[in-house]
């Protein structure tokens, strides 16, 4: 019997753990994702003298594309109207507004962009390698284990953490900074990920933050 037990474990089971297995492994990458992939290809697509954080996203964009296309499809889907419009419309609004506040009133962070080439990859490649992994395939799969919330406030953490990666892992005020205001906005990402079952408006709010910083970066030269 105990034998025949074995033997016929419920496929369910392993279907869950093999999620698990994968959700895991994914959540710790994302804490490190950019500073590896940079590390690893910065001598082939790079000189030793460019800043990793800030030149190359694309290796990491192929790769949460990728992620996302197999593990998260869903998320790729069109936008959905959300359950509670106004309130997520209001949501946005205070995003975009607390953003300008801290850029050019607080100037709690500014991203350092000293070319074009820089801009394009914060605006473009970067940010939908970000969106892909933690409110693409990540949320996906966090979602078929989780409820809606735990989901929402998990990815914001480890979208939050992964920003240490900048300040390359040290105890500063300033990576203290970026990890807390990252993970708030990690929190209105997912809710529009969540309320809309997109990552398009979630791409389209986190285009419209970065605007913001890229623009301050530009008058502030």
């Amino acid at each position: 019997m105990i034998v025949s037990t074995c033997k016929f474990v419920p496929t369910v089971v392993t279907k869950i753990s093999a999620v698990q297995f994968i959700c895991g492994g994914l959540s710790l990458a994302a804490l490190v994702q950019f500073y590896v992939i940079a590390r690893l290809t910065q001598p082939l697509l790079m000189s030793g003298t460019l800043d990793w954080a800030e030149r190359l996203r694309l290796p990491a964009f192929i790769i949460s594309l990728t992620l996302v296309a197999s593990l998260g499809c869903d998320g790729l889907s069109w936008l959905q109207r959300p359950r509670h419009l106004a309130w997520v419309m209001g949501l946005t609004l205070a995003t975009l507004v607390a953003t300008y506040v801290a850029v050019f009133v607080l100037r709690v962070w500014v991203p350092r962009l000293p070319t074009a080439w820089d801009m394009a990859l914060f605006l473009v490649t970067g940010l939908l390698a970000e969106e892909f992994w933690f409110r693409g395939a990540l949320f996906s799969l966090w979602q078929r284990m989780h409820s809606a919330r735990t989901t929402v406030m998990v990815t914001a953490l480890l979208y939050g953490l992964s920003h240490w990666q900048y300040h390359a892992f040290g105890f500063t005020p300033a990576a203290a900074v970026q990890i807390g205001y990252t993970f708030l906005l990690g929190l209105v990402f997912g809710v529009l990920r969540g309320q809309t079952r997109s990552v398009w408006a979630a791409v389209g709010l986190h285009l419209a933050v970065n605007l913001i910083a890229t623009i301050a970066t530009v008058i502030t030269r």
